[in-house]
């Protein structure tokens, strides 16, 4: 309960590296020191809060409802927070286009962008050539998006924790690490793209469920993983050059095992057809 964030209360606090309300809240000595010293605020609307640091610059036309995000190095940050997301289109830009600078994470912001404690409703996001550990970062984020398309990332793509999202659509080509790695949520996509992911097309972890229509996963060591309490149920996965199809185990003591069920299953040139522990499970409901 404490790790799905339930059942915390005033009463006291739980130390997780800091107390609960600093945790939930993010505001640690230091993000606060870096709210002060290096993120500006700005405020689109009465529903929609920015925080950026000096390495980004905003621009937006209210009348198209589009966002861009211009950054200048790898060192850009942007936070969106207890903000309302309604039919907009947001544009990551990179200007550095891709030069090999260390990645330097900065008061647990992982995201090149995230997005936290923010309703969305209709909104599409666009990025490429991201160096953060996770181009595009949700932490208890809700509501639906029509679109995702990440382009050559240097770690994760797409990282989703403590969410409740609707995706229709969901694009990720070139990503070092994990092209969508989602936890502790509920996953709604109906069509999932995935392409020349380093590790994981898709990684469902940590007591999550995800849900999808369409999974097509390319040229990757393995498809589609559940691991750890999770549940992942697809109507139809095709899959093509990859190591492992698909994989459910157990990884960290304190869960149970993974669970994928497939209705249409398709897997082209593979090592390994479904890998699975003993506490897990991988069923083709077509057979």
């Amino acid at each position: 309960n404490l790790l799905e964030q339930n059942h915390i209360t005033d009463k006291y606090d739980i130390f997780l590296s800091y107390d609960k309300n600093e945790y939930i809240n993010l505001k640690d000595k230091q993000l606060e020191k870096f709210k002060k010293d290096s993120l500006k605020e700005i405020n689109l609307s009465k529903n929609i809060k920015i925080l950026h640091n000096s390495h980004v610059k905003i621009k937006y036309d209210n009348e198209l409802r589009k966002l861009t995000l211009i950054y200048d190095n790898s060192f850009g940050k942007v936070l969106i927070s207890n903000s309302i997301l309604r039919n907009m289109k947001i544009i990551m830009l990179n200007k550095n286009k891709y030069k090999k600078v260390e990645y330097k994470k900065t008061y647990n912001l992982t995201g090149c962008l995230t997005i936290m404690d923010t309703k969305l409703d209709d909104v599409s996001f666009i990025g490429e050539n991201f160096n953060c550990e996770d181009t595009i970062n949700f932490i208890r984020a809700e509501g639906s998006i029509k679109e995702i398309e990440i382009n050559n990332s240097n770690s994760d793509a797409i990282d989703a924790d403590f969410s409740k999202i609707k995706i229709k659509n969901l694009i990720v080509n070139l990503s070092k690490n994990d092209c969508l790695d989602v936890s502790y949520g509920i996953y709604e996509i109906s069509n999932i793209n995935a392409e020349n992911c380093g590790d994981k097309g898709v990684s469902v972890g940590e007591m999550s469920i995800l849900n999808s229509n369409k999974v097509l996963i390319k040229n990757t060591p393995i498809g589609l993983a559940s691991k750890d309490g999770s549940k992942a149920m697809l109507i139809k996965f095709d899959g093509i050059n990859l190591n492992k199809c698909l994989s459910a185990y157990k990884k960290k003591q304190e869960f149970s095992g993974g669970y994928i069920s497939v209705m249409d299953f398709k897997c082209e040139n593979y090592k390994i057809e479904k890998n699975y522990d003993k506490h897990s499970t991988i069923k083709f409901l077509d057979n």
